[in-house]
């Protein structure tokens, strides 16, 4: 059984915790409808990839934790 949830991963949730989105991915991956465009055409949502929405996002907490509005102002 699927579930997708109905919170949103917001920037708090995520920093807080990224093993908990990665394994929601984990989970959902396979339900999630739409595409990426063109100029995106290798990226994948599957998170057992190393181009996969859970490596990009894990990159991006770690790049700009605590926040990214206090990254960019520094």
């Amino acid at each position: 059984m699927w579930r997708l949830g109905k919170s949103r991963w917001t920037w708090s949730r995520v920093s807080a915790n990224p093993r908990a989105f990665r394994n929601w991915l984990e989970s959902n991956y396979q339900h999630i409808r739409g595409a990426f465009g063109n100029h995106r055409k290798y990226e994948t949502l599957n998170p057992a990839s190393n181009s996969g929405t859970a490596n990009v996002v894990d990159s991006f907490v770690s790049c700009f934790a605590p926040s990214p509005a206090r990254w960019f102002a520094d």
